[in-house]
């Protein structure tokens, strides 16, 4: 058994989400939170705004979101801001997608996913997934963990910690900390919105921090910067 996976088990006493406009997807998740995994109860809704209307569906706190990442991104709202509805505060969050890979995954477990899982993959596998996200553990495809740093005992909570560039010392120290740390995302595949989420800071402000880096470094692209300053990495 890999030890960053779970075994299927029954997962007692909790309560789940799920957001999706697929009828199928829907009926698929349901099912496995039921017959698999015991789900005490489950909400089902069509966008991520209806969340808000957990407080009158009568089940208390939900511990665990899945949500198609199809929704997420058209109605481009943020994993943080599910967690910071009354209720949710404490909910962790299984995003299912199409677009898999690293750079995906990197941004939807920067934005506050405990899992993102290929939508192709096995049931068996999501199974896994949900269980881990339940026990408190990140979980991590086996092919990808490389590119993430994590254990290969446990990708327990804090684990997964924030980019950082490798060994441009004399570039970087033109920057200012806030700047290193826009100029990291970037390069990892962040855009300047994802960015402004994740730190809880404007649009323009980190956008001012780009531009601000870029000109200290007299590179007027992210290509070009890519070319002088190593790629990033999570460690």
């Amino acid at each position: 058994m890999n030890p960053l996976q779970s075994p299927a088990r029954v997962v007692s006493s909790f309560n789940a989400a799920i957001i999706s406009g697929s009828d199928i997807f829907t009926i698929g998740i349901r099912s496995l939170l039921r017959n698999e995994v015991r789900a005490n109860a489950i909400c089902i809704f069509a966008v991520p705004e209806q969340l808000s209307m957990i407080g009158f569906a009568g089940v208390g706190n939900i511990d665990l979101v899945i949500i198609d990442d199809d929704v997420l991104s058209k109605k481009n709202v943020s994993l943080r801001w599910i967690n910071s509805l009354e209720g949710l505060e404490h909910s962790r969050i299984v995003v299912l997608t199409g677009a898999y890979g690293v750079e995906r995954i990197k941004n939807r477990l920067r934005g506050g996913a405990w899992a993102c899982v290929d939508k192709r993959m096995s049931l068996e596998t999501l199974t896994q997934a949900i269980c881990s996200v339940l026990d408190g553990k990140y979980w991590i495809e086996e092919d990808f963990r490389q590119y993430f740093g994590a254990s290969t005992r446990a990708a327990k909570i804090g684990e997964l910690r924030e980019i950082k560039v490798g060994e441009s010392a004399e570039l970087l120290a033109m920057l200012t900390p806030a700047e290193q740390r826009v100029i990291s995302w970037l390069l990892a595949g962040m855009t300047v919105s994802e960015i402004a989420q994740h730190t809880s800071r404007s649009v323009k402000t980190v956008s001012g921090q780009k531009q601000s880096a870029m000109r200290k470094l007299h590179v007027d692209s992210l290509i070009a910067l890519s070319r002088i300053v190593e790629r990033p990495c999570l460690l």
